[in-house]
């Protein structure tokens, strides 16, 4: 009660007041792939400040924060500050998995020059696309090489789509590219698309994270045809 009054007073009273500060829930959750501290229901004081921490799991990076149904970005940490009413911060995490060939990064969006590893072989050359993989089974990655010059060059029937044939057994691993020996001599440079996927398409716990979505990049090999020889340059 805000008041309180003595009626007809014949004799002393005593009358005492206690007060307390009012508090408000902070609700925090994450997904699965990392964790949020404190967690669950934390009461704060009003007017006071409090911090949460975000922390990703091995594999896994911060994918968003949202602050009452609203997000924030990808911090690592957020601060509630001056709080006066209820509040709710909720994590949600992605696979950190990564490929890249040669010196491109898969799924980043960049292009690459593989401008080592090729050698005159016929007619045409081989070409070594070292793949290094981050958090990934390389049980389950898998990849394809579909060229996107003009060109015309020797390609495989896989699954019904014509490709550059692949190691079944690994990404990585030298590829031959053959030129026709009716191509004008001249400077080529040959483009293909490297692709890699995860069948499942989803994020595991532990150590075997998969990525979670197609990987691409673009990869160039600049040659010369001469006198039906086609020598990759190096």
């Amino acid at each position: 009660m805000s008041t309180y009054t003595f009626s007809n007073v014949k004799n002393a009273h005593t009358i005492n007041a206690a007060f307390a500060v009012d508090s408000y829930t902070i609700t925090a959750s994450a997904r699965t792939g990392g964790s949020i501290s404190p967690s669950g229901s934390t009461s704060v004081n009003s007017g006071s400040s409090k911090t949460f921490t975000i922390t990703a799991n091995s594999g896994y990076k911060i994918s968003d924060v949202k602050v009452d149904g609203l997000s924030v970005g990808a911090p690592s940490t957020y601060t509630f500050s001056n709080v006066t009413s209820a509040h709710t911060i909720s994590a949600t995490f992605a696979s950190a998995a990564s490929l890249s060939a040669g010196s491109a990064t898969l799924g980043d969006g960049g292009s690459g020059t593989l401008t080592s590893g090729t050698t005159k072989s016929g007619y045409g050359f081989t070409v070594s696309l070292p793949v290094t993989a981050s958090y990934v089974s390389g049980t389950t990655v898998t990849a394809s090489y579909n060229f996107t010059s003009a060109k015309t060059v020797s390609l495989e029937y896989v699954n019904g789509t014509w490709q550059f044939p692949v190691n079944s057994s690994s990404v990585t691993g030298a590829r031959k590219i053959y030129i026709p020996v009716e191509t004008t001599d001249g400077t080529y440079t040959i483009t293909f698309t490297v692709r890699a996927l995860d069948p499942q398409a989803t994020a595991l716990t532990g150590s075997n994270v998969y990525l979670t979505s197609t990987k691409s990049v673009t990869i160039t090999v600049d040659g010369s045809m001469y006198q039906d020889d086609f020598t990759g340059n190096s």
